[in-house]
């Protein structure tokens, strides 16, 4: 009977010693599952506004880098002149007609930098005019005359681009050089003029839809005029002003393919004094050409 006392004592003291062992080795749990962190952030996405921006900001770098157009142009032009009552020829004085003839031209552009742009233009013209001789006793002679015009020039121009409302303007300053030569069957009243000029041109393109169709509006100004040895028609020298302007709108295809219309007139003015060729002596004179221009031509990207 002791015996089974003291071999239950024994277990329960085992037991007992056991315990804190149990205790402290609870089954090993799984563990909450590691955190899966907030996946890297690869970048908010730009809004409709910014890709609105971006796209203005590279339409509004887009500088034509070569313009060339070949163009069919008709033509129409009026001169006077008038004699002081003194002259001792073209009494009363002398009249040019002609209306709407054709013509053709070629003209370009290259850009030297994003902002400079080197431009040239020129023109000819074959025809018979009407010369119109005024008579002041009797009724004016009319006389049939072969004859030629040619106008050109060379500019250098400085551009600017304005964005507004998601499209690219442009405005452009042009300083350079110009002429503007008539000659006429060799006759004694009028041999026609070479004029050449300085050219100061302001320049506006108005963008209808990007890079595929705008409106060109152009102003000059021809401040410096010389007839040189020609102005021996009107005097013995004059003093000359020019002054033009041009309208024109464009349409362009994907591929740089471009045609265009446009509508220019230029008029030159002329004071003389002095007595020149035959002895005339002119009080004023006046020199209009109008054109209207239909171009076909390349534009390329830039």
């Amino acid at each position: 009977m002791a015996y089974q006392l003291d071999d239950l004592l024994n277990k329960l003291s085992a037991l007992e010693r056991a315990r804190p062992l149990l205790t402290q080795s609870t089954p090993p749990t799984i563990g909450t599952p590691p955190t899966i962190g907030t996946p890297p952030t690869i970048g908010t996405p730009p809004s409709m506004g910014d890709n609105r921006e971006d796209h203005e900001e590279s339409e509004g770098s887009w500088n034509p880098r070569v313009s060339v157009w070949l163009e069919g142009r008709v033509m129409s032009r009026n001169f006077e002149y008038r004699t002081l009552t003194t002259s001792r020829s073209l009494q009363g004085g002398i009249s040019y007609t002609s209306a709407w003839l054709p013509g053709v031209g070629v003209s370009g552009a290259v850009s030297l930098t994003p902002h400079v742009s080197l431009e040239a233009d020129y023109a000819q013209y074959h025809f018979t005019t009407t010369q119109i001789i005024y008579n002041l006793f009797d009724q004016n002679d009319l006389r049939p005359l072969s004859g030629e015009q040619r106008v050109g020039s060379v500019s250098l121009a400085v551009g600017h681009v304005m964005k507004a409302k998601g499209k690219s303007h442009r405005v452009s300053a042009s300083l350079g050089w110009s002429m503007s030569q008539h000659k006429i069957t060799s006759n004694n009243e009028y041999n026609g003029f070479n004029a050449h000029t300085a050219l100061f041109q302001v320049a506006g393109q108005l963008t209808l839809r990007e890079r595929q169709s705008w409106i060109e509006l152009k102003a000059r100004l021809n401040p410096i005029v010389s007839l040189g040895e020609s102005v021996r028609e009107l005097g013995a020298s004059a003093e000359s002003v020019g002054f033009g302007f041009e309208l024109g709108i464009a349409r362009r295809a994907t591929s740089g393919l471009t045609i265009k219309l446009a509508f220019s007139l230029d008029d030159l003015t002329h004071s003389p004094s002095g007595v020149g060729r035959g002895g005339r002596e002119g009080s004023e004179a006046s020199d209009q050409l109008s054109q209207v221009k239909l171009a076909l031509g390349w534009v390329g990207g830039g």
